[in-house]
């Protein structure tokens, strides 16, 4: 800004013979000839000259100083950045998942023949695919905007290795939280939000219990609670951040966006160590203090310059490639429990209840109610007009009678009291809902077969139980002969 008054003889010497004096900025180290010329043409139009004072400004090339001052700022800010672009992949994926459950797409593909295994690996290939594009975006974006020292050496190489193991990673993780959910919108709006607080908040509540105990002249440095010689019940000076840390790093770790975002700021941070520190200074360092066997006073500095040390980024790469496998196996493996009827019932709410009462009742207690009939009843029996309805007609009947008699091996497809019961965990008190009841019929190849009722009367929940894409409360239903669960 500019200070201007009338000239006084008192006036100190900085002040003296002048009408105004400008204070500039020194931080805007290019703002003083253009505040000058300013104050020297505004002088010309009061004197009434017609001159003017034209100032071209060339700003010089950033000092190392000022350089490293935006790259530690920088360094805190890139993996976030990176962070939160990728979280949206994950959030892609889980939603095609549940769109090709829902939608039954998944069943269909499962009935043309294609294994569990097949169908999981093929969404995995295609995943990994589409992810290749932004993952070759990061390493051309950073090149692009300056940081081409993350790019260099050991620093590029664990870059090169992150972004390889995501990939994998959140694809077998979008996977496995998706069976969570049965809304394709609501499955990539949790997840997204899941990922993002994951890179931020969970990173850096990691971040500030680690590096409350940690100190390199330690001979483990972030495992302080490791006994030694010298400190047999280890040298923490917060155990209780430790052991929260030993607790809560492992279980925020299987969030893959937390492994990136600490992988991504230990080699930021490891690239501009690097570039300050001269050629050989790492060495030099831990001869002095006596790590390569010296024998130094300070007893020897423990710590790595290299990305790849576990205490950088050795770590969340070690989650990573563990996710990778783990993640997907788990699954494949839930997936085909969801799909075995046998292991539906068991986490079926309806057949659980249903089996607890048969146990009960096998011990000789009373019980208030079965499953059957803990429900109001559909229909009324004390109608007259309906007791042929609720029991059966004389064809129902006959092709009960004769589905008793035949041998399931003898049939292509038999059906014998097929049961489904609606009932949810978290209501228990809740009425459960009687979709399917006692269904029995038999089919020999070449038969044609037609399953008649009204809307609601549990058509379609019959024709799932069959195919296998849900779980049956109780009965039994044999293809070919073989029992499906």
């Amino acid at each position: 800004y500019v200070t201007r008054g009338p000239r006084q003889d008192k006036a100190p010497k900085w002040e003296a013979g002048s009408d105004a004096v400008i204070f500039v900025n020194t931080t805007s180290s290019h703002a003083a000839p253009a505040f000058q010329a300013a104050l020297s043409n505004a002088r010309f139009a009061r004197m009434g000259l017609r001159k003017k004072v034209a100032v071209k400004i060339h700003p010089f090339p950033q000092t190392k100083y000022e350089q490293h001052n935006l790259e530690k700022v920088a360094t805190f800010l890139l993996a976030i950045y990176i962070t939160f672009s990728l979280s949206f992949i994950p959030a892609g994926i889980a939603n095609f998942a549940v769109k090709e459950r829902d939608s039954g797409a998944q069943q269909l593909q499962l009935l043309s023949g294609a294994s569990h295994l097949s169908f999981w690996l093929a969404n995995l290939l295609y995943d990994i695919a589409l992810y290749s594009v932004p993952a070759l975006c990061v390493p051309l974006c950073l090149k692009n905007f300056g940081f081409s020292m993350i790019l260099a050496g050991e620093c590029g190489q664990a870059l090169a290795v992150v972004l390889t193991l995501f990939g994998p990673a959140v694809a077998g993780f979008s996977y496995l939280v998706s069976f969570l959910f049965k809304d394709p919108s609501k499955a990539s709006n949790v997840i997204l939000m899941f990922c993002m607080i994951g890179a931020s908040v969970l990173s850096t509540i990691l971040f500030i219990l680690s590096i409350i105990n940690y100190n390199p002249a330690y001979a483990y440095p972030t495992a302080c609670e490791t006994p030694t010689p010298d400190f047999p019940d280890g040298n923490c000076n917060f155990p209780a951040a430790r052991q929260a840390d030993r607790i809560l790093g492992p279980l925020f770790r299987m969030v893959p966006t937390v492994c990136v975002y600490q992988a991504l700021f230990s080699i930021a941070l490891m690239a501009n160590l690097r570039m300050l520190m001269p050629e050989g200074a790492e060495q030099a360092l831990n001869s002095m203090l006596g790590q390569n066997g010296s024998g130094g006073a300070m007893g020897g500095l423990h710590l790595s310059t290299s990305p790849f040390a576990y205490e950088w980024a050795g770590e969340p790469i070690a989650y990573l490639a563990f996710e990778a496998v783990a993640f997907f196996i788990l699954t494949v493996i839930v997936d085909i429990c969801l799909h075995s009827p046998r292991f539906a019932r068991w986490f079926d709410a309806a057949a659980c209840s249903q089996q607890a009462s048969k146990l009960m009742k096998f011990r000789g207690r009373s019980i208030s109610a079965s499953v059957e009939g803990a429900s109001p009843p559909l229909i009324d029996a004390t109608d007259p007009g309906v007791r042929e309805l609720q029991f059966g007609d004389s064809s129902v009947e006959v092709e009960r009678e004769r589905t008793a008699l035949v041998m399931p091996q003898d049939c292509a497809l038999h059906v014998w009291d097929l049961v489904k019961t609606y009932r949810r965990w978290s209501q228990p008190w809740a009425a459960p809902k009687r979709a399917v009841r006692g269904v029995s019929f038999a089919l020999h190849s070449g038969e044609v077969f037609g399953l008649l009722g009204h809307n609601g009367a549990g058509k379609t929940s019959a024709l799932k139980c069959l195919v296998g894409e849900l779980g049956s409360t109780s009965g039994s239903v044999h293809i070919g002969g073989g029992r499906m669960g």
